[in-house]
């Protein structure tokens, strides 16, 4: 499926990238994910390791394995079948994934992506997981020592915030 949505260079950009998961959510769920490209955007950017903007083959299989992953951690955590996720069941599927979300992080993060009522659809979800993800893993690639604060500059921090 993937060389459908593929460019000439065999590559895949977001808007693509958001096309093929909606299909393949399709395929694996008998209905789209419902993707935005804000979303795709931010899942490129987690494969993206030279802000190209495009993503391999490969690097799209890994994008998916990720979707799946967290679908699965949704389905379980969504207990009222609602098709949402509060900020409770938010801080419980971090912490089923072994990353500890304070209550502050967790209320900010369910007002942030799902509005006052911090009912979290499944779209902006993955979005919020693939930037926190993403947020994480820069924090750490910074890191000289994991038992130490990262030390980076302002170049480093906006390249890094400003590409999630």
């Amino acid at each position: 499926m993937y060389r459908q949505f593929a460019g000439e260079d065999y590559l895949i950009d977001a808007k693509d990238l958001r096309d093929l998961l909606n299909a393949l959510c399709l395929s694996a769920y008998g209905s789209e994910g419902g993707f935005s490209l804000e979303t795709a955007r931010s899942l490129l950017a987690m494969y993206d390791t030279w802000h190209l903007g495009v993503v391999s083959s490969e690097e799209a299989s890994k994008v998916w394995a990720f979707v799946k992953n967290w679908k699965e951690r949704f389905d379980r955590f969504d207990k009222d079948n609602s098709r949402s996720i509060d900020s409770l069941e938010l801080r419980r599927i971090f912490r089923d994934s072994g990353f500890s979300l304070s209550l502050a992080s967790s209320m900010a993060l369910s007002v942030r992506y799902g509005g006052r009522l911090g009912s979290i659809g499944f779209d902006d979800f993955i979005l919020l997981v693939a930037k926190t993800k993403r947020c994480y893993d820069s924090f750490i690639s910074f890191q000289a020592n994991p038992k130490e604060d990262a030390t980076v500059n302002l170049e480093q921090w906006m390249e890094a915030a400003l590409y999630l």
